[in-house]
């Protein structure tokens, strides 16, 4: 706001100084471009806690790749971008929401226009 002199926050830095709600955790591992996938298909699997879980990925193509991958491996899975018309976005969270989808691969522009979904960029979170 230039009349009062502050600096308005991005949407960036607003989101990376919001806690996460007690009832979802983030976690971030650096891994080769190769291994993303087979590593996510690996925590699924391991990880008994992980029962609906939001990816972030940087591209519409991404978000559809990885989906159709988890498909191919069995993974409840589906893509959530903003090439999506908002009825099929909704259904989507709602899915979520109810369990009948495991994973929601998701373009942080995708979260960042739904109103009813706030999480930070390139994350695996289980909701």
């Amino acid at each position: 706001d230039g009349a009062s002199g502050r600096r308005r926050l991005s949407c960036a830095e607003r989101y990376a100084s919001a806690a996460p709600p007690a009832t979802i955790a983030q976690r971030a591992i650096l891994v080769d471009v190769r291994e993303r996938t087979p590593l996510l298909r690996h925590l699924l699997e391991t990880e008994a806690g992980w029962t609906r879980l939001l990816v972030f990925v940087a591209s519409q193509k991404s978000a559809e790749h990885v989906a159709a991958k988890l498909r191919r491996s069995a993974v409840a899975a589906e893509a959530f971008h903003g090439g999506l018309s908002q009825e099929v976005r909704a259904q989507r969270l709602d899915d979520l929401r109810a369990s009948r989808l495991r994973v929601l691969v998701a373009t942080d522009s995708a979260a960042r226009a739904s109103t009813r979904l706030r999480a930070s960029r390139h994350s695996a979170l289980p909701l």
